[in-house]
């Protein structure tokens, strides 16, 4: 039986209350009519279930049987594994829920929607996973929409004209990415009132000459065509009046709120990449820094544009009401409206806008020159990074779900992701998404039918899921009064729904047969069937029905097997089991988890005899020979006992002795020896006994000699290695045998063979011939050798002097008294 971990030291406490060992060997049960022992665990969620809906959400493995009363007045249990179902009920009966798939929409990707499929439906139970694939593909002319948000303070004159320079050539890269592109354009300085300025709201005045009084945020152009209205977008971008306040920070955030927030008035359309591009040279305001002009309101992420007739301008108009808002903020409502960023600031803004950055998760940074000369390029090259990279998230209304991702991306090895890089336009990924809904929703969520969506961060496509949990049975109702939902078998007073009756507030029992007492609920109804103390807590310890605050207990397909007890936590077939298997080691009966063993037999398995007659030795009729203790028919041997460790059946074998093998040798040969000399046979010994005594002086008990030596036939005789006779070198063959007595050394018995295993003679000439004709080969071979080597040797000198001779070259030579003689006349 198993128990939990923390359970086992208590356990282990009570079992030795329980039982109690005795001096003599027996093992007595305490009688303690009050500890009830613990039912066997409940093996499968489902046997414990007591209506169809909360049995199919136990386990997948769950199914019901709805029959009728008359035909499960038989059976065990409504809800088990559909296996043990079938076999008391009928298949037409069995409710078992099978969840199911099927897309709805699964067209080409387009400009409306990059993903596939569009639209499918699932069924699934609690515990169940489905799994399917989802598809993204670029798609060439994917309409973009592009809001420049710049800072206008008077650092940024540059940035400005180098941008308005730059309108044109902006236009045509951008063309190139899409011909179906968007410009706006949108400036902010920061809140117009102390201590952001230098002067109140009221008193405040432009900061130079050309420059206007310092504002929060004026969106100056809603998103138009790229290419028609470009000329417009560098008018207003050029002719945009700088300003300028007193800190160091600006209000770009709350500007940013405003672009993310107000959908009509900046122009983004549904179905486009949406692009802020927020250029900027300073440090930003966030949160809370509101209240150094005691703005404490904070901001509520709502649009707040108010148009201006004489400005042509949306200004912000809660700058001074409302604080500036937080990134937390910025980053859901990012991720809500599917809007993605670029930072183009200088490089000692880099590291502050790099962390925030990487906390909206929808945004890059890019490093913004000192002559702005760049920003065409930030913005492809910043482009370019977003659209390499697709990450597929989730919305859902059911909490309780989980989706898992993985995809090869553009690779050869799958991998556990959501995110896929190096994309272009047209090329296509594809990952297997696997939904499992982990519980059914819970009476907050209780409608039917629930919406995930998955979607690519940053755009607005997405694959919409339908899905419906499967958490109760679909019955129908009984032919009869199926229209008032009552029926005759659950006594008027319910209705049947999968076979069972759910009675009216009043009513409880199998048939609604029982009438509630006031203040008594159908929880105090199941809790009366509900053992206390119980380490299960479990109605009927899951092994029965609760019927009018009574267990009924489960039937056992097997006759001889039954659950049993006012809880149904007794039952004649969870008891320990022998090594062979059998319950109660076959001598004895199981009685509520606890072996009741018979006459003579003890233990928690009644595999312990009380008889020690198995343990008596057969030779010195002593109880494992006086070196050990009986215990359950079997000889436990001390393990120490002086110098020497015993063991065997009856604890006769000396396990640390040395073998006596060379104290016996002499007294072998000797033996040996006498009986040839005195042509002693059999077991006599007589004749040699004076012979040998010194020899044999440690064969303590006897020495036996026999014709042949076999220990097989001997039983307890141990054959020692055959010791050579010097007089004949012959081998002599012998055993011992130990016999354990009252003394701590063991007393020996030696039994030597009669007959020796003597070797053959060899003739001396077949050794000495074949040794002397293969001395003299061997110096035949060497004197061919050393002959063959000297011709070798001298046939290679003569070579060589023949080579001389031919090589040499031979020159004329003039002694000193030859001349040539001349003749004069």
């Amino acid at each position: 039986m198993d128990f939990p971990p923390k359970d086992f030291v208590v356990y282990f406490v009570v079992l030795l209350c329980l039982y109690s060992r005795r001096a003599d060997g027996i093992v007595q049960p305490n009688k303690l009519s009050d500890l009830t022992p613990e039912p066997s665990p409940v093996t499968t969620p489902c046997v414990s279930q007591q209506t169809c809906g909360a049995c199919i959400q136990a386990s997948p493995e769950c199914a019901w049987c709805k029959s009728d009363q008359k035909v499960y007045s038989n059976i065990s249990r409504r809800c088990d594994s559909v296996d043990e179902l079938f076999k008391f009920c009928p298949e037409e009966d069995v409710v078992f829920p099978v969840p199911s798939g099927e897309i709805k929409q699964n067209d080409e990707p387009t400009t409306a929607n990059q993903m596939r499929p569009q639209n499918m439906q699932l069924k699934l139970r609690p515990g169940e996973k489905h799994s399917f694939e989802v598809r993204f593909r670029q798609v060439v002319d994917y309409p973009l929409d592009v809001y420049f948000l710049l800072d206008m303070s008077f650092t940024m004159r540059k940035y400005q004209e180098r941008l308005s320079n730059l309108t044109s050539t902006l236009a045509s890269e951008l063309h190139n990415i899409t011909s179906n592109f968007r410009l706006g354009f949108g400036s902010f300085v920061d809140k117009p009132t102390m201590p952001f300025t230098d002067a109140p709201t009221d008193r405040l005045r432009p900061p130079c000459s050309d420059c206007v009084v310092t504002y929060s945020f004026k969106h100056q152009m809603p998103l138009a065509n790229g290419l028609e209205q470009s000329a417009r977008f560098e008018s207003l971008v050029k002719n945009a009046k700088l300003s300028g306040n007193l800190d160091h920070a600006e209000g770009g955030l709350d500007a940013l709120m405003q672009a993310v927030v107000c959908k009509e008035e900046i122009g983004w359309r549904n179905h486009s990449r949406k692009l802020i591009v927020f250029s900027t040279d300073a440090a930003y305001h966030h949160a809370s820094d509101g209240k150094l002009a005691g703005i404490v309101v904070p901001n509520d992420g709502k649009c707040h544009l108010q148009y201006d007739d004489k400005s042509d301008t949306w200004d912000y108009i809660e700058a001074l009401n409302q604080d500036y808002p937080s990134a937390l903020q910025l980053k859901r409502l990012l991720r809500k409206n599917k809007i993605n960023m670029i930072f183009a600031v200088p490089l000692k803004q880099q590291p502050l806008y790099s962390k925030l950055s990487h906390f909206l998760e929808t945004s890059v940074v890019g490093l913004l020159s000192d002559q702005a000369d760049n920003i065409v390029q930030i913005v492809r090259n910043e482009y370019d990074k977003i659209t390499s990279e697709v990450t597929l998230s989730h919305l859902s209304t059911l909490p309780n779900m989980r989706l898992n991702y993985t995809s090869f991306c553009l690779g050869e090895v799958s991998l556990e992701t959501a995110v896929c890089r190096g994309l272009k336009f047209g090329s296509e990924v594809a990952w297997n998404v696997t939904l499992e809904l982990l519980s059914c929703p819970n009476a907050t969520f209780s409608n039917r039918n629930h919406t995930i969506k998955i979607q690519p961060i940053g755009l607005q496509d997405q694959v919409v899921i339908d899905l419906e949990p499967i958490c109760q049975c679909d019955c129908p109702l009984p032919l009869e009064n199926a229209e008032e939902g009552i029926s005759l078998p659950c006594s008027g007073k319910g209705k049947k729904d999968c076979g069972i009756c759910l009675c009216e507030k009043n009513r409880l029992g199998k048939n609604c047969e029982c009438q509630k007492s006031a203040g008594f609920s159908e929880v105090d109804d199941q809790g009366t069937c509900i053992m206390p103390n119980s380490t299960w807590n479990m109605v009927c310890s899951g092994r029965g029905n609760c019927v009018c605050g009574k267990c009924e207990c489960f039937k056992r397909n097997d006759p001889n097997e039954a659950i049993t007890g006012h809880y149904c936590e007794c039952d004649n077939f969870s008891c320990g089991k022998d090594k062979t298997g059998q319950l109660c080691g076959g001598h004895g009966n199981c009685d509520c988890g606890e072996c009741k063993c018979d006459e003579g037999w003890t233990a928690k398995t009644c595999d312990c005899p009380l008889s020690t007659s198995s343990c008596v030795d057969p030779t010195s009729n002593e109880i494992c020979n006086g070196k050990g203790e009986c215990d359950c028919g079997v000889c436990q041997c001390e393990r120490s006992k002086g110098s020497r460790v015993y063991g065997g059946t009856t604890c006769g074998q000396c396990l640390n002795c040395p073998p006596p093998c060379h104290l016996l040798a002499r007294c072998a040969q000797c033996a040996a020896f006498e009986s040839q000399k005195n042509e002693t046979s059999g077991n006599n010994f007589t004749a040699i006994s004076g012979a040998c005594s010194k020899d044999c002086r440690y064969a303590e008990t006897s020495v036996l000699l026999v014709d042949n030596l076999d220990t097989k036939q001997k039983p307890g005789w141990k054959l020692c290695p055959p010791v050579r006779d010097d007089r004949d070198f012959c081998l002599i063959s012998f055993a011992y045998q130990e016999v354990v007595g009252s003394k701590e050394e063991p007393q020996l018995s030696v039994m030597v063979g009669q007959k020796k295993v003597c070797p053959e003679k060899i003739n001396p000439y077949i050794i000495a011939g074949p040794l002397a004709g293969a001395i003299l080969l061997m110096g035949i071979l060497l004197l061919v050798g050393w002959k063959i080597a000297v011709s070798l040797y001298d046939r290679q000198q003569v070579r060589q002097f023949e080579e001389e001779v031919r090589s040499a070259e031979w020159q004329k030579t003039v002694r000193g008294i030859d001349f040539e003689m001349i003749q004069s006349v």
